[in-house]
C-alpha cells in the first residue's frame, strides 16, 4: 500500500502547486491593479480613480467579448490533445487580432456615441482600451498553458507583466505622473507580458516535439494561418461565444450602470470597496483554472469520477468562502479604514457588506456553472446569467438614484443569488441528481457562525489579531467537525 499513499501525497503537492501558481497568476493583476488604484485615490482623489476603474471595465469587458469564448474552447480542446497546441496559438493569436479591433471600434462608438461622458474620460477610456490586443494574446497564451498544465508559466507571464506595471506605474503617480501616463505604462507591459509568453510558448513547443518524437507522431510546425481550421473555431465557440459575452457584461455592469446614473467620483468610491471583493474573488478564479482540465478530462472518460471532482470542489469552495465572505461582511469598517486611509463613507461599509454576500454567491457557484459549460449546456447557463443581468439593471435603476453605491451593490447580490440558485437547480436536477448540493455546506456553516459570533465581539480590534483569531477558531471547528481528504481523482 505505500505506493498509494506515495500517489495520493504527491497528488496532493500537485494540485497544491498548480493552485499556487494558478493563484499567482490570478493576484498578480488584481494586486497590481488595485494598488495603482489606491496610489491613484491617494494623489489625485476619487474622480481620476473612477475614471480609471471605469477605464478598466470597458477594457476588461472588451477583451472578453473580443474572445468570443475562444479560450475556454482552447483549454478544453488542449487538454484533451495538447499536440495541438501550436495549430491552436497561431490560428487564434490571428483570430484574437481581428476580433480586437473589431472591438476596439464598437468600444469607441459607444464611448463616443452612446455614454454622455466628458472628453477627459473618452480620452481616458479609449487610451485604456487600445490595451485589448496584447491582453488579448496574453489570454491565448494562458489558455494554451491551462491547457498543458502549465500553470507555473502563467504564473511567470503574469509576474513579469504586473511587475513591470506596479514598479514603473506606481513611481510614475508617485511623483505626479498624470492618469495618461500610467495607461501607456500599462499599455508597455501588456506587450511585455506578450513577449515573455511567446518565449515560453516556444519552450513548450519544444517539449511537445521531444513527447511526439518518442510517441512515433509527426507534428510540423507551421506558422501560416489555416483559414478551414480557423472556420472550424469559429463554429465550435459559437456556444462559448454566447456565455462568454453575457458574462463579460455582467461583470463590469454595475460599474457602468453606476456611471450612467452617478457621478465619476462615486464611481471611485463605489470601486475602492470594490476592490476588496475583487482581490478576495481571486481564490475561485484560480481554483477554477486548476479544476477545469480534471474536470473536461473527466466528463469525457469517467462519470465516477466527475461526480467526486464536483463533489468535493463545491465542498471546498463552500469551506473557504463561508468565513471570508461573511468574515468580511462584519469587518467591513476596518478593512476600509486600512485601504481606504480617508474618511470613510457609511455608504462604503454598507456597499462592501453586501458586495461579500455577493461573493459567497461567486465562491459556489463555479463548480455548477464549470459542469454546464463541459457538458454542452451554454446556451441554457447564457439565459439564466441574461436573467440575472436583468434583474442587476432593474433593480439598480431603481435603487441608484436613491441609495446609491448601497443600491448598486443590493442590485449586484440579489442577482447572484438567483443565478446561483437557479444554476444549482438545473445540476441537482438534470446532470448529477445524486450530488448532495447545499447539504455539504452544513458542517462549514455552523463552523462560520460560530466564528462569526467570536469575530462579532473582537471587531473593534486590531484586525492583525482578529483574523488570525477568527482563522484559528474556524480551523478547529472544522478539524473537529471532521473534513473529508481530498480524492484521488481531484488531486489528480
Amino acid at each position: 500500500m505505500g505506493w498509494l499513499a506515495d500517489n495520493i501525497s504527491a497528488g496532493k503537492t500537485r494540485f497544491a502547486r498548480d493552485s499556487i501558481f494558478a493563484l499567482v497568476s490570478r493576484v498578480m493583476p488584481k494586486i497590481a491593479s488595485g494598488i495603482l488604484f489606491l496610489i491613484l485615490i491617494y494623489r489625485n482623489g476619487s474622480a481620476p480613480a473612477g475614471a480609471f476603474s471605469l477605464a478598466v471595465a470597458f477594457l476588461t469587458s472588451a477583451v472578453m467579448l473580443s474572445s468570443i469564448g475562444m479560450e475556454e474552447l482552447v483549454i478544453r480542446e488542449v487538454a484533451k490533445e495538447p499536440s495541438s497546441s501550436f495549430k491552436f496559438l497561431v490560428n487564434t493569436l490571428i483570430l484574437r487580432g481581428i476580433f480586437a479591433l473589431i472591438g476596439y471600434g464598437i468600444l469607441v462608438g459607444l464611448v463616443t456615441l452612446v455614454f454622455n461622458y466628458d472628453t477627459t474620460v473618452q480620452r481616458i477610456i479609449m487610451l485604456q482600451g487600445s490595451g485589448i490586443l496584447p491582453e488579448g494574446f496574453i489570454a491565448i497564451f494562458f489558455s494554451i498553458f491551462n491547457g498543458n498544465k502549465k500553470f507555473k508559466w502563467m504564473a511567470l507571464v503574469s509576474f513579469g507583466e504586473n511587475a513591470f506595471q506596479l514598479i514603473i506605474g506606481g513611481l510614475a503617480l508617485w511623483i505626479g505622473a498624470k492618469l495618461e501616463i500610467l495607461i501607456v505604462v500599462l499599455l508597455g507591459g501588456s506587450w511585455f507580458g506578450v513577449l515573455i509568453g511567446f518565449y515560453l510558448f516556444i519552450r513548450l513547443a519544444n517539449e511537445l516535439d521531444y513527447l511526439n518524437v518518442n510517441d512515433n507522431v509527426n507534428i510540423t510546425r507551421n506558422w501560416r494561418p489555416d483559414w478551414g481550421f480557423c472556420k472550424q473555431v469559429l463554429t465550435k465557440t459559437i456556444p462559448f461565444a454566447v456565455i462568454i459575452s453575457i458574462t463579460s457584461l455582467d461583470l463590469q455592469l454595475d460599474i457602468i450602470l453606476l456611471s450612467a446614473l452617478n457621478t465619476i467620483s462615486e464611481v471611485g468610491i463605489y470601486s475602492a470597496a470594490r476592490l476588496v471583493v475583487t482581490l478576495l474573488s481571486i481564490l475561485p478564479q484560480a481554483i477554477r483554472m486548476v479544476i477545469y482540465p480534471s474536470m473536461t478530462h473527466a466528463y469525457a472518460t469517467s462519470k465516477a469520477q466527475i461526480y467526486r471532482i464536483y463533489s468535493q470542489s463545491w465542498y471546498y469552495l463552500a469551506l473557504i468562502g463561508l468565513p471570508i465572505t461573511l468574515g468580511g461582511a462584519i469587518l467591513a469598517r476596518p478593512i476600509l479604514d486600512i485601504i481606504y486611509r480617508q474618511q470613510v463613507p457609511v455608504t462604503m461599509v454598507w456597499a462592501l457588506s453586501v458586495l461579500m454576500i455577493d461573493l459567497l454567491a461567486n465562491f459556489i457557484y463555479l463548480p455548477s456553472t464549470r459542469l454546464m459549460v463541459i457538458s454542452d449546456h451554454q446556451i441554457l447557463l447564457s439565459i439564466l446569467l441574461g436573467f440575472s443581468m436583468g434583474i442587476t439593471i432593474l433593480i439598480g435603476y431603481a435603487l441608484i438614484p436613491y441609495i446609491g453605491i448601497v443600491g448598486i451593490s443590493i442590485a449586484r447580490a440579489a442577482a447572484s443569488w438567483v443565478y446561483f440558485l437557479s444554476v444549482e437547480f438545473y445540476v441537482l436536477r438534470f446532470i448529477l441528481p445524486r450530488h448532495r448540493g447545499i447539504i455539504q455546506a452544513i458542517k462549514p456553516l455552523f463552523a462560520t457562525l460560530v466564528m462569526a459570533i467570536i469575530v462579532w465581539f473582537l471587531r473593534k480590534y486590531s484586525l492583525f489579531l482578529v483574523i488570525p483569531t477568527g482563522a484559528l477558531l474556524y480551523g478547529l471547528l472544522m478539524i473537529s467537525l471532521n473534513i473529508p481528504y481530498l480524492s484521488k481523482s481531484f488531486q489528480h
